[in-house]
């Protein structure tokens, strides 16, 4: 068995597969936490809209307090709405 594992590990073809298949699920991984920020900082908007719905303030008002899209906001404040 160590024979044909130093057999393999010296095996050119072998390490570019390896190496190619480890970049493959770091790019993977990558994307993964690059999402799930994503995720994290829509989720965060989300609340602070509801909060700041919960207060009175209109879309307009919202939207540009936080500089964003008002057509977003309404559309936060109506899917909060629906829950």
């Amino acid at each position: 068995i160590h024979q044909m594992v130093q057999k393999v590990k010296h095996d050119r073809e072998v390490s570019l597969e390896y190496m190619k298949i480890f970049e493959r699920e770091r790019l993977i991984r990558e994307d993964g936490y690059a999402s799930g920020r994503e995720a994290g900082k829509e989720a965060e908007l989300v609340e602070i809209i509801r909060r700041k719905q919960q207060k009175g303030l209109s879309a307009d008002d919202i939207a540009e307090w936080l500089e964003l899209d008002k057509e977003y906001v309404e559309k936060v404040m109506k899917l909060k709405e629906l829950s």
